[in-house]
């Protein structure tokens, strides 16, 4: 069994204690003993997720996270509106949206590129769009009966999700290890947006 990995980018302190701020909002809240709730300490920006990876390969995801990142400014992002997959109605996920500065799309390009080079080296390629969000907490038992429901009342809602601005500085390769308390997650490497040479 090879290395549980995954690409992402990973948040400032200032964003972790905001998503830390609109969960405590959230877990006041009937419905919110349905959550397993994410420690902010391991919230990220997800931009793809590898799996079970072989050692071996480390140096050549190395070098395509850096041919991903060539040529890529830090990217201005904001917290978005906070919300549910697969819908409000029916969700299994919560989460809060990351938005781009208006009309700049390098976040989505650089995280097609990351998708490309991935599928190069034989990852299966992400068929759902790329929606950039930070999970906050995920339903715990699916067949629960009515859980369903009782979580969308817990969302009827929206917290308050504070006008929070950042910039990505960089992208990680990150490694998950399943642990009885939930996952824990190391970084690999990282590679800065540097821009243009």
């Amino acid at each position: 069994m090879g290395l549980r990995l995954f690409v992402a980018i990973e948040l400032p302190e200032v964003v972790l204690d905001a998503l830390r701020g609109i969960q405590d909002q959230l877990k006041g809240r009937a419905g919110a003993e349905l959550v397993r709730w994410v420690d902010p300490e391991g919230i990220h920006l997800t931009l793809k997720f590898l799996g079970d990876t072989r050692e071996d390969l480390l140096p050549q995801l190395e070098a395509g996270i850096g041919e991903a990142c060539s040529g890529v400014r830090p990217i201005a992002l904001r917290l978005g509106r906070a919300g549910a997959f697969p819908s409000p109605r029916r969700p299994r996920v919560i989460w809060v949206g990351l938005e781009p500065a208006e009309g700049d799309d390098s976040l989505s390009r650089l995280q097609e590129r990351i998708e490309a080079f991935s599928e190069r080296l034989g990852f299966r390629r992400e068929e759902r769009p790329f929606t950039p969000h930070l999970t906050l907490g995920r339903l715990r038992e699916e067949r629960a009966a009515g859980a369903s429901s009782q979580l969308a009342r817990l969302l009827a809602e929206p917290p308050e999700v504070p006008p929070l601005s950042f910039t990505a500085q960089g992208v990680s390769l990150m490694r998950s290890s399943l642990r009885p308390a939930g996952a824990v997650y190391t970084r690999v490497l990282r590679v800065p947006l540097a821009g243009p040479d």
